[in-house]
């Protein structure tokens, strides 16, 4: 069977196309507003908060930035529940942070080394949550929920969220300050935002790509020859 170099190349390419979309290396930028502070250890509930450095109020507006591998493997709770636990030591290649930034502040948090941890549910309800605890405990929460099924095909990790399709999109998160003895504070937030900023095809679909490229170089060659 005769195969032009032409068709060689649209199958190649395909193929590339749908290995990345099933296992990408996916960053997402998003945006918010503080809706709740709270304080510890005296747990109380409060309009702002020093334990944040540079300080923060309800009100606040807040962006960070979120990575995942949408290609890890999940383990399953039960038929309705999979997640995937990030080994506490992760190694350089497969760390995943996420940072938040208080717009009002300049304040920045960065969480790692620690990769994400990703829940997600199929139920009565669809639900997925990203996570990630860095090394002095300081937490950071995504919560996206539907009250109804339907945006989740599979177990799939999604690698685009659109906010008008979730009943609610919240960020939760724990700072623990040393300047304050480790006292911390809690804030929840609203997702005003959740954007993809870049998806990177795992290396195996670049290994692919490139030997149907010199597949495709090695025809061209050995034409020229008997030409």
């Amino acid at each position: 069977m005769k195969i032009t170099m032409r068709r060689i190349a649209s199958i190649l390419i395909g193929l590339l196309f749908a290995a990345s979309a099933h296992a990408e290396i996916v960053s997402f930028e998003y945006t918010g507003v503080i809706k709740s502070l709270r304080d510890f250890p005296y747990d109380a509930e409060v309009t702002s908060s020093v334990y944040i450095p540079g300080g923060v109020r309800i009100g606040d507006n807040f962006h960070g930035s979120f990575t995942i591998d949408t290609g890890v493997p999940l383990d399953f709770s039960d038929a309705q529940t999979a997640r995937y636990w990030a080994p506490w030591q992760s190694t350089p290649q497969v760390v995943k942070p996420a940072t938040i930034t208080f717009d009002k502040t300049g304040t920045s948090a960065m969480f790692k080394p620690q990769a994400p941890n990703i829940s997600i549910v199929r139920a009565a309800y669809d639900f997925v949550q990203l996570s990630v605890t860095s090394g002095n405990m300081q937490i950071i929460v995504i919560d996206f929920f539907n009250n109804k099924p339907g945006n989740l095909s599979d177990f799939s990790i999604p690698n685009n969220f659109d906010l008008r399709a979730w009943s609610s999109a919240e960020v939760s998160l724990i700072w623990s300050s040393p300047e304050y003895d480790y006292s911390n504070v809690a804030m929840t937030g609203e997702l005003t935002s959740f954007t993809k900023v870049s998806a990177v095809p795992e290396p195996e679909s670049y290994a692919m790509f490139l030997a149907g490229l010199a597949l495709v170089s090695g025809v061209a060659a050995r034409r020229k020859r008997l030409a």
